[in-house]
């Protein structure tokens, strides 16, 4: 962690069906995020995009995801990062049926992250 970082000691869990509509997860200028597990709920395959930027700095389908998960249908991911992912502007999320978060999309997510400043 860097010099000057104050990250809160436990790890917060981030649970919600996302869709196109962009999702602020924090703000906080600095976020690591620990693991993401994800479910597709739509009969197609799904996006995840995860975007290093507040909600009101993301317009869906422009602004370029800094982390794109395909979730293909009825198969659960589980992921878990070895070293956390850190986002340094804050952290804002979406689901999409395309790379290119074009379309409507429904993913049920559960995030775990810690945030601090």
């Amino acid at each position: 962690m860097g010099v000057g970082a104050n990250y809160q000691s436990e790890i917060d869990y981030y649970y919600s069906v996302v869709t196109l509509a962009k999702t602020e997860v924090t703000d906080n200028p600095i976020s690591l995020i620990y693991s993401i597990d994800v479910a597709n709920v739509d009969g197609d395959v799904g996006y995840l995009h995860l975007f290093d930027a507040d909600a009101d700095n993301v317009t869906v389908a422009t602004t370029v995801a800094d982390i794109i998960i395909l979730v293909p249908i009825l198969q659960p991911r589980h992921i878990v990062f070895p070293k956390p992912i850190r986002f340094g502007t804050g952290f804002t999320l979406c689901a999409s049926d395309a790379v290119g978060a074009t379309g409507a999309h429904n993913l049920n997510v559960i995030i775990g992250y810690t945030s601090g400043s």
